[in-house]
């Protein structure tokens, strides 16, 4: 049989995926990972949404699928934050 294939190269501009990171990461003297790639801005920031409604629409929808029953889990949702809506604002 020939060879084994050889892994993609990655430029130092791409962002390798996780399994090389942990490999970078143990072949590094002081463990140090080389955090390159997406970064936390206004335009991608999560969107303040109250913990106790998003666990209690969570709740209420997993309940809804279970036992088959409506227990008003849409308008819990549409009390919630619109990710793709809000961000257009």
């Amino acid at each position: 049989m020939g060879e084994p294939k050889k892994g993609k190269q990655v430029s130092e501009q791409e962002n390798p995926e996780a399994i090389a990171k942990f490999a970078q990461s143990a072949r590094s003297k002081n463990g140090d990972i080389n955090r390159t790639g997406i970064s936390s801005t206004s335009d991608n920031s999560p969107i303040p949404t109250n913990p106790k409604l998003k666990q209690k629409a969570a709740t209420t929808v997993l309940r809804e699928n279970v036992l088959g029953d409506e227990e008003g889990s849409e308008e819990l949702i549409k009390k919630l934050p619109d990710p793709i809506l809000d961000h257009h604002k």
